[in-house]
């Protein structure tokens, strides 16, 4: 279930940040509020495009595999629990670099390998 929430909330996000990217009233917007240091006005449409694109495939790929988790595969609960961990080093490494705001997203991911690491959940995969 947890997995179909990351998956929608992905892809909503995907949808705003290529909306962000791809509108000149937002790209205009954003070129008059853009105040980082060392980044570029006219690089922010590209820097929301990449993040729609990350964060979209992780919204696709979270909900193909949300969708097979009821098949009780092993390969498919491997291939989730991999998934997972590769996906918990995104904002591991963010936090690390000082954006306090991906804790929840960690938060979130953890708790996923978390579950999925439950001798029940491991049962229910395991056991055909």
């Amino acid at each position: 279930m947890l997995m179909f929430i990351g998956a929608a909330i992905g892809l909503l996000f995907a949808l705003l940040f290529g909306a962000a990217a791809a509108i000149p009233e937002v790209t205009r917007g954003m070129e008059e509020g853009a105040t980082m240091p060392g980044l570029r006005a006219q690089d922010l449409p590209l820097l929301f495009g990449m993040v729609a694109f990350v964060v979209g495939v992780y919204g696709l790929v979270s909900l193909v595999l949300a969708s097979l988790m009821g098949r009780r595969s092993l390969v498919v609960f491997w291939i989730a629990l991999i998934f997972q961990v590769l996906m918990l080093f995104l904002p591991l490494s963010s936090l690390m670099y000082g954006a306090v705001g991906t804790v929840l997203p960690l938060l979130f991911t953890a708790a996923i390998i978390v579950l999925l690491l439950l001798p029940a959940s491991r049962a229910f995969y395991w056991r055909r």
